[in-house]
């Protein structure tokens, strides 16, 4: 996404394949950011949960 936005940032007008491009990566970068905070809370739920039950996490 840097590249493109580097490529975009040259131009004095992006194309609409580049705007789309650019749209399609930042909606990407937001779901995988989503996810990622999804998982590590679900991890860190089942720690406290393993932690309760007197399991050592290491």
């Amino acid at each position: 996404m840097a590249n493109l936005g580097q490529e975009m940032g040259k131009t004095d007008k992006p194309t609409k394949a580049m705007q789309a491009t650019m749209a399609k990566a930042r909606r990407d970068v937001k779901k995988a950011n989503t996810e990622y905070n999804r998982q590590r809370e679900a991890l860190a739920k089942l720690r406290g949960s393993m932690s309760s039950a007197g399991l050592s996490k290491t």
